[in-house]
């Protein structure tokens, strides 16, 4: 199977809260890594995203931790979207 991870940085300037998170998340810069994979049997090159991954704490935290979630793309849309309101 082909696949390709993606990653990227999110920022939120107020606190927020993800499902399956217990608790409110600080403001902050956050990495998230998304993973694709191949799409069989199409003409043309596509992927489709398996999972998306957000890291805690965020990049410009200090921390003696280091923990990585796997969150639903949609409530971190959701939670993008409402941060930028």
């Amino acid at each position: 199977m082909n696949t390709r991870s993606r990653e990227s940085l999110v920022t939120f300037r107020k606190t927020f809260s993800l499902r399956g998170w217990d608790k409110a998340l600080p403001p902050g810069t956050y990495r998230i890594v998304i993973d694709e994979a191949a799409v069989p049997d199409v003409t043309f090159l596509a992927y489709r995203r398996v999972a998306t991954r957000m890291h805690l704490p965020a990049v410009e935290a200090v921390a003696a931790t280091h923990c990585v979630f796997d969150v639903d793309a949609a409530d971190l849309d959701r939670a993008l979207a409402a941060d930028a309101a």
